[in-house]
């Protein structure tokens, strides 16, 4: 996988060899972990017309509508 942007504690975009955008997220309080899914084509063509302030923007959102998010998870 190539990353492709990262702000430490916040996120990181990866781009797997198949082509798939991999958005991984930092969440949680007491305990931290990561929530990782695949970006949408939509997504993918907001990234890059906006950067990484859209992906700033799309780890808050999954963060708090993480459920929105469930069906687009990644192991």
């Amino acid at each position: 996988m190539k990353e492709l942007a990262k702000e430490s504690w916040n996120y990181s975009l990866l781009e797997s060899e198949s082509g798939d955008f991999i958005f991984n997220v930092v969440s949680g309080s007491v305990g931290l972990y990561e929530i990782k899914i695949s970006l949408t084509p939509d997504e993918i063509r907001r990234y890059t017309k906006e950067g990484n302030s859209y992906l700033a923007i799309l780890a808050n959102e999954i963060r708090s509508n993480e459920s929105n998010f469930q069906t687009r998870k990644v192991a």
